[in-house]
């Protein structure tokens, strides 16, 4: 069991990775994008990923864990 989550996790990382660096050259090569527009799409990502997981842990403690 432990080696089926740990493979979840490695496969979670290596997404969130490959989106992180693939949104910074996508903004710079396709859309034309300067370097700084394209440091923004991975921050706003981070940001954006932060809040959500905030929130969410926010949620989850005013659920009853009984109820689901």
């Amino acid at each position: 069991m432990p080696l089926i989550g740990g493979g979840l996790v490695l496969i979670a990382f290596l997404t969130e990775n490959a989106a992180e660096n693939w949104s910074a050259l996508h903004i710079e090569k396709t859309l034309g994008g300067s370097p700084a527009e394209g440091a923004m799409g991975p921050a706003m990502l981070a940001l954006t990923m932060g809040f959500a997981r905030l929130a969410g842990q926010g949620i989850a403690n005013r659920i009853d864990a009984f109820l689901l």
